[in-house]
C-alpha cells in the first residue's frame, strides 16, 4: 500500500492517512464501502512501495526517513489492532544495499526494532540474472532482521524480483537458468515468500509485439505459449509442491563452479531414524519421492555429480532427468534415468550430462527401503 504525496513542502494529515491505508485493508478484507470478491482471501500487506526513490527522484515517498518510520509503525498496529492475524510488513525497498546508509533498509529495521513494531515481514525488490546479488542482499537483510528483533523471526519478503535480462534470453536456456538458480539461491538464504515481476532490461520489447515475461510473445486469450522460463519455475514448482521438505546436499552455491542444487523429499518419505529421535521407524516405502533441481547458469563442468545425504542406508532408487535447454526445444525433455542404490551411511550419488546453460528436475523413487534395506 503506497504511492505518491503532494508536494514536499505541503502538508499532510498522517493520522488521516494510516486511518485511509485501515480502510483499504478493511475493504478487501471484509468488503467495507463495496463489496470484493473473495473478500478476506488477502492475509498479507506491504506498507509503501520502494520509498527510497527518496533519494532519487521522489516518486512513491517525498518526506523524510523519521517521517516514513512513523507512518509504518503507525499503519502497522493500526492493522493488527483491527485483526491481529494478518501479516503486515514493509517496505519494497528498491536497492537494500545500496546506498550503503539507506535509511529505508537497514535504517528502517533497526528503527522499527527498537520501537517494537509488530511487523511480521520486511520486504525488498532485485533486479539481476546475478545470484549472488540475491544471496548477498538476503544474507545481509537476515542479519539486520535477527539483530533488531533478537525474540522474534520477522521473515524475509522479496515482492519484485525477476533475471534482468533481455527478451530473447528470456526465451533462451540461459533465462531458465537464471530464474532457477535465483529461486534455489532465495530458498536456500532463508527468504520465505518471493514474487516474480516479469520486466526486460531497459524497456525493451515491452511494446513493439516481441513480448516479454512469462509467456511468449505469440500467446492468444485462452492459450498462454511458455518459454523455457516458464518451464524453470515449473520445475521448481514440482519441487516446492511434491517434496517440500528439505534434504541436505553436497552442493552449496553457484559461486564455486556455477551450479544450483536443492533437493526435496515428499511428506512420507524414508529417511535414516534420528538417534535424537529414538524412533525405530523407516516409514512407508509406497510414499517415499525426492526430487532435486539442478541449474547450470555459467559452469565449465558439462556434467553434475549430486550426492543425496541422509536416505536410508542400502536404500535402491529408481530415478528419470528431464532438461530444459536450448537444443531440447522448449519443453523438458528426459535425457537420463536408471536405478542408484544408497551407500551404508545412508548417501546416494546421481551423475548426469548437463551442459550449460540448463535446468534438470530429477525425480527419485524408492524401490527398496524397507526395514531389510537397512
Amino acid at each position: 500500500m503506497g504511492g505518491g504525496l503532494p508536494s514536499g513542502d505541503a502538508p499532510y494529515n498522517r493520522t488521516a492517512l494510516v486511518d485511509v491505508l485501515l480502510h483499504i485493508v478493511r475493504h478487501y478484507n471484509e468488503g467495507w464501502g463495496g463489496d470484493v470478491a473473495g473478500a478476506g482471501a488477502a492475509r498479507y500487506f506491504e506498507v509503501w512501495n520502494e520509498p527510497d526513490s527518496a533519494l532519487n527522484d521522489g516518486r512513491f515517498w517525498n518526506r523524510s526517513a523519521a517521517e516514513f518510520y512513523d507512518l509504518v509503525d503507525e499503519t502497522t498496529r493500526a492493522i493488527k489492532a483491527y485483526d491481529g492475524a494478518l501479516r503486515v510488513g514493509a517496505p519494497g525497498v528498491a536497492n537494500a544495499l545500496s546506498p550503503a546508509d539507506n535509511p529505508y533498509s537497514f535504517g528502517l529495521i533497526s528503527e522499527l526494532g527498537t520501537r517494537g513494531t509488530p511487523i511480521d515481514f520486511f520486504s525488498w525488490h532485485c533486479y539481476s540474472d546475478n545470484s549472488s546479488l540475491y544471496v548477498d542482499m538476503a544474507t545481509r537483510v537476515r542479519a539486520a532482521l535477527d539483530a533488531a528483533f533478537p525474540t522474534r523471526t520477522i521473515a524475509s519478503h522479496v515482492t519484485e524480483f525477476f533475471p534482468y535480462v533481455l527478451y530473447y534470453k528470456q526465451d533462451a536456456a540461459e533465462g531458465a537458468a537464471a530464474f532457477a538458480t535465483t529461486l534455489l539461491e532465495l530458498v536456500r538464504s532463508g527468504v520465505s515468500l518471493a514474487v516474480a515481476y516479469p520486466l526486460c532490461s531497459s524497456g525493451e520489447n515491452r511494446t513493439n509485439g516481441t513480448g516479454w515475461g512469462l509467456f511468449d510473445e505469440e500467446s492468444q486469450p485462452g492459450e498462454a505459449l511458455w518459454r523455457r522460463l516458464t518451464h524453470g519455475l515449473a520445475m521448481f514448482g514440482v519441487l516446492a509442491q511434491e517434496a517440500p521438505a528439505l534434504l541436505p546436499t553436497d552442493y552449496t552455491s553457484p559461486r564455486e563452479d556455477g551450479v544450483a542444487v536443492l533437493a526435496g523429499k515428499s511428506s512420507g518419505a524414508v529417511l535414516a531414524r534420528s538417534s535424537e529421535a529414538g524412533s525405530s521407524e523407516a516409514g512407508s516405502s509406497a510414499a517415499t519421492l525426492l526430487r532435486v533441481l539442478v541449474s547450470s547458469q555459467a559452469s565449465q563442468q558439462s556434467s553434475v555429480a549430486v550426492a543425496l545425504r541422509g536416505l536410508v542406508p542400502n536404500s535402491t532408487w529408481q530415478f528419470t532427468v528431464e532438461v530444459v535447454d536450448d537444443p531440447g526445444g522448449v519443453a523438458p525433455t528426459e535425457r537420463a534415468g536408471g536405478v542408484a542404490a544408497a551407500s551404508v551411511d545412508g548417501r546416494l550419488n546421481v551423475t548426469f550430462a548437463l551442459p550449460p546453460p540448463a535446468v534438470a528436475l530429477v525425480r527419485l523413487r524408492c524401490l527398496l527401503c524397507a526395514a531389510e534395506a537397512r
